[in-house]
Formats: structure tokens, sequence, C-alpha cells
């Protein structure tokens, strides 16, 4: 975690004030409820600094983790053109193209699908039909490689989508 830290603020300092609600460090690991393991990830997206520059406002985010282990550890610098990942298999910071593009319905979709609504209540509230609801989860279980609800909700919140 260390190496993650430093790496964010040699290569990625911002000056003072700058929103730097654009980096994101997420990392994997278990969590217990109730005596059973729960792999979970847990997102820190920082938002405002002090005058010295230290981090003192940032979102947390813990969510079902989209990875099947632990360790998975990244940081992660979004831009209009794309993001930037720093592996720990190189040391470096790898530059990838924004790939996974939500279509507004499918947006719209994931975020009321996330505040616990059913199917037809997604439908009456975009003013679709139920099989179209579940033609907009289809494409985005098949977009983001997740088999449920929960696991898309998840992904699309780890990787900024929404």
């Amino acid at each position: 975690m260390a190496e993650l830290v430093e790496a964010v603020g040699k290569t990625h300092q911002r000056p003072l004030g700058e929103n730097t609600s654009i980096y994101t460090v997420s990392c994997n690991f278990h969590f217990l409820v109730n005596g059973h393991s729960v792999l979970v990830n847990h997102n820190v997206t920082p938002f405002a600094r002090t005058a010295e520059g230290e981090v003192w406002l940032a979102l947390c985010l813990v969510s079902p983790s989209v990875h099947s282990d632990t360790g998975h550890i990244e940081a992660t610098v979004s831009s209009p053109s794309g993001y930037s990942v720093y592996t720990f298999e190189n040391h470096c910071w790898k530059k990838r193209k924004k790939q996974l593009i939500l279509t507004e319905g499918e947006r719209t979709m994931l975020h009321l699908s996330a505040q616990g609504y059913t199917m037809s209540q997604i439908g009456e509230k975009m003013y679709r039909s139920v099989d179209t609801v579940k033609m907009y989860r289809k494409r985005v279980f098949d977009k983001l490689g997740v088999s449920n609800i929960s696991e898309a909700i998840a992904f699309a919140f780890n990787y900024n989508l929404l």
C-alpha cells in the first residue's frame, strides 16, 4: 500500500484546491459478517485537502468485490480520454482507453436497481416495458462480464461507470 500511495503522490500531484476526485485507490479484502468471510472492495476517492496538501475529506465506498480473490490493489486516475492504472507487476502506470460505455438506459437501470427497485418498478419509472428493462440488464451483464445485478452494481461503482 505504501508503494501505491507514493506512486499516486509522485506521479499525479495536483495544485491545492484543484478537484482531486478523479483519483481512486481500490483494494480487496475479506470482511467477517456473522462469522462468514465476504470478499469486499474498498474504494477511496479524495475530495479535499488541507493547506499542507493532506487529504481531509474523502468518499469511501465498500461494496462486494468483482474479483474472486484478495490482493487486487490499484490506483486509478481518470481523464476524459481514458484512465491510468498503477500495476504492481511492472511497478508503473498503464494508460487505458475507456472501453466500457453504458447507454443512458443502462445507467438509469443500474441506478434504480442500486436503489432497490424491482424490474417492473424500474420499467414504470423509465416508461419502458419489463422486457426492455431485462434487455438493459442483459446488455450490462454482457458488457461488464458479470452474472447478476449485485455484481453489475458493484462493478459500475468500482469503475466509475455511474
